[in-house]
Order: structure tokens, then C-alpha cells, then sequence
């Protein structure tokens, strides 16, 4: 049995911007320098420092992130980050510019054929002008006791109340220890309705959330 590995990550360039910051990515040391020290065949060496937020690009966040006096993402165990997951292909089932509801994501399963497992890693897929989900479509994933949440956008309704933004997505789902993943990419190319995802951390001690390198491992026959 083959194993296909799609790659769920964005690129990481100087200029990505996030919601929170830019990255910045600066020549530390370049071979034209460093090779005038080193005997041949050894051209020399060259790096670079990079500046970018824990929430730039395709990343994850840790319930800290949003809720306090919980776990940091050096804290959260791997396997929260690694499993079973299903696509959920929202994409003609949404609404333009409005958020996903619960009853999108039932008419999702039902005509995709995808049941939502205990312990599953739910992927939404959406068209980018939707809006996130509504509180009532977090509490129907939390209650079924998923492991984690990914989306290729802001997972948020981005709603405002009394001139105040709300939360309700992160707080509700990192409350629960549920990881969220952001900014994936590729979604389109994974045809299983079930895979492994695999969306690991850097070990940033106290970190609220981490870039991620994420892959699917689809198993072809």
C-alpha cells in the first residue's frame, strides 16, 4: 500500500503577513564571506534570522492563547497535534460572506458520507468569503469530542458586540483543549474521507501557539 503526503503549509517569505504581524527574514551570513575562511570543497555557509509571529502562516494555537492559566503549546501532548481526521468540503453548501452553521456542517456529513469520530481531527474546507462559525456550530463539534480543529481560514465569525469583538470559536474550543489550526492550504487535493494529519509544533516554552509545518497521509491502494 502506497503512502501520498500532501503538504498543507503555506510558504514562510519575508513580507507574510499575519493577523498579528509581518515576517521578517534577515541575511545573517552570506558564502561569499564565510568561504574566504574555509578550505575547499567547502563553499562557505550561510544563514539567516527570521522574525515572525507564533500565529504567521499555517500555525496552531494552544489553549493559552486565548484562555489563561491553561496550557502553552510546549505543554499540549503531541498526540493532540497528530491523528485521524476528516475533510469536511463546506465549499456550495456555505453561504457568501456569512459563517458556517451548524446545519451546514450536518448537511456536510450527510452528503459526503463523513462521520465525525470521537478523537477525530476535523478539517473544515471553505470558500475564503465565508466568515468563520457560528457558536452553535463550535458547540456541535465540541460535543462530539473531536481532538482538534483545522481550517484553510480564520476560524472566527468575526462578530462584533457593543463595539467589542468576540471570540466565541477560540475561546470555546481552547477552553476545551481542542487545538485550532489555521491557514492551511492544499485542502482540495486530499481525496480520502479520512487520513492522518500530522501538524506539529516548534517547542517554544511558554508559546501561545507555534508555525507548523502540516502534512495529510492519504493510504492509496
Amino acid at each position: 500500500m502506497k503512502e501520498e503526503v500532501i503538504d498543507l503549509s503555506m510558504e514562510i517569505y519575508d513580507g507574510l503577513t499575519g493577523s498579528i504581524s509581518e515576517v521578517k527574514i534577515m541575511q545573517e551570513m552570506t558564502r561569499e564571506w564565510s568561504g574566504k575562511h574555509f578550505k575547499e570543497p567547502c563553499k562557505g555557509w550561510e544563514s539567516r534570522n527570521i522574525i515572525i509571529s507564533e500565529h504567521c502562516g499555517t500555525h496552531v494555537d494552544a489553549p493559552y492563547h486565548f484562555v489563561p492559566d491553561t496550557l502553552t503549546i510546549d505543554q499540549v501532548p503531541l498526540n493532540k497535534f497528530i491523528g485521524e481526521a476528516v475533510l469536511l468540503d463546506l465549499r456550495g453548501i456555505q453561504k457568501t460572506n456569512q459563517p458556517t452553521e451548524r446545519t451546514h456542517i450536518i448537511m456536510c456529513c450527510e452528503k459526503t458520507g463523513v462521520q465525525i469520530n470521537q478523537g477525530d481531527i476535523v478539517i473544515l474546507f471553505s470558500e475564503q468569503n465565508t466568515r468563520g462559525l457560528t457558536n452553535e456550530a463550535v458547540d456541535w463539534l465540541i460535543e462530539k469530542k473531536i481532538k482538534a480543529v483545522g481550517t484553510n481560514i480564520f476560524i472566527e465569525e468575526d462578530r462584533v458586540e457593543n463595539g467589542l469583538k468576540v471570540r466565541y470559536a477560540h475561546t470555546s474550543f481552547l477552553s476545551h483543549g481542542i487545538p485550532i489550526f489555521e491557514d492551511l492550504i492544499n485542502l482540495d487535493k486530499i481525496h480520502k474521507k479520512r487520513f492522518t494529519f500530522i501538524g506539529l509544533p516548534l517547542k517554544i516554552r511558554k508559546g501561545t501557539g507555534s508555525p507548523i509545518r502540516a502534512v495529510a497521509l492519504l493510504k492509496n491502494d
